[in-house]
């Protein structure tokens, strides 16, 4: 088993499946809050199972969970010498 470093990330291999701990599971989806990522797992948008008393979050479902977020729309800026009319 490798050695980890101090701030390296907990990430457990089972054949295909990967599993992150829950705070590295909130890093992956962008630092959201503990209370919205535990929603979100009661809720079943993504996969955990426990480890003892550790909590262990599917990286596939979190992947999943990302990629079905709506894309950003951005509008389409003016050039810089126009004029806004009144």
């Amino acid at each position: 088993m490798p050695v980890l470093k101090k701030h390296q990330p907990m990430l457990f291999e089972l054949g295909e499946a990967a599993l992150v701990s829950i705070e590295e599971g909130r890093r992956m989806s962008g630092n959201e809050s503990r209370s919205s990522f535990y929603r979100a797992l009661a809720a079943g948008e993504m996969d955990a199972v426990k480890r003892g008393r550790r909590t262990l979050v599917s990286v596939d479902s979190i992947r999943r969970r990302l990629d079905a977020l709506p894309k950003a729309a951005f509008g389409a800026s003016k050039p810089a010498n126009s004029k806004l009319e009144a």
